[in-house]
């Protein structure tokens, strides 16, 4: 079908079409500007500190679009303006996941601390957990203190010989850097 045919049986414009099919996906729509709202500006400010706060409040206890309306002093626009804001602040700050990938023979490894009770006494555990995610195998082992470089040292595979791995890694303060990236790692399967 041509652009013509397809603007004639769409009942659109041809430079419609043309914009259409210059994209493989369409691409939504965008903004050109921020969004102005002369009503509330002077507003927003306040409406955010309270926002803010309520993350510390019980949820049945937080403001609702309806109480935060009701509470601006010298507003006159209408809720509708106010409910719409609360609703993309509430969307901008959602806490967001990125669904992570890892290809075959690849492993996550990350350091933390836990409180942990030995003997009655409650104490800090540093601890170290080694996880392959294709296979949901994992490796966790606390230590009294921090070393650098026991953790891989110390850990057996269960076959015998070595496993090379890429291991993609969050280091501990003060044991390598941030964002470790070991592509090579040789852990040894003999048993102590």
């Amino acid at each position: 079908m041509s652009e013509w045919a397809a603007a004639r049986h769409f009942g659109i414009a041809r430079e419609t079409v043309k914009k259409m099919l210059s994209f493989s996906v369409p691409p939504g729509h965008r903004r050109r500007a921020e969004i102005k709202r002369p009503k509330l500006d002077g507003f927003t400010e306040i409406i955010d500190r309270w926002l803010l706060e309520d993350l510390a409040q019980k949820r049945k206890q937080r403001h609702t679009a309806k109480r935060v309306f009701e509470r601006l002093r010298g507003f006159s626009g209408n809720y509708t303006i106010v409910k719409d804001y609360i609703r993309e602040h509430r969307r901008r700050s959602r806490e967001m996941f990125v669904p992570l990938h890892h290809p075959p023979g690849h492993a996550q490894a990350d350091f933390g601390e836990a409180a942990v009770v030995i003997g009655g006494v409650e104490q800090t555990a540093h601890f170290f957990a080694f996880d392959l995610p294709q296979s949901d195998a994992c490796f966790v082992r606390a230590n009294a203190a921090l070393t650098a470089g026991w953790e891989l040292a110390q850990f057996h595979c269960s076959r015998s010989g070595s496993l090379d791995l890429g291991v993609i890694g969050d280091a501990a303060e003060g044991v390598g850097e941030p964002g470790l990236r070991v592509d090579v790692v040789e852990l040894g399967g003999d048993d102590e």
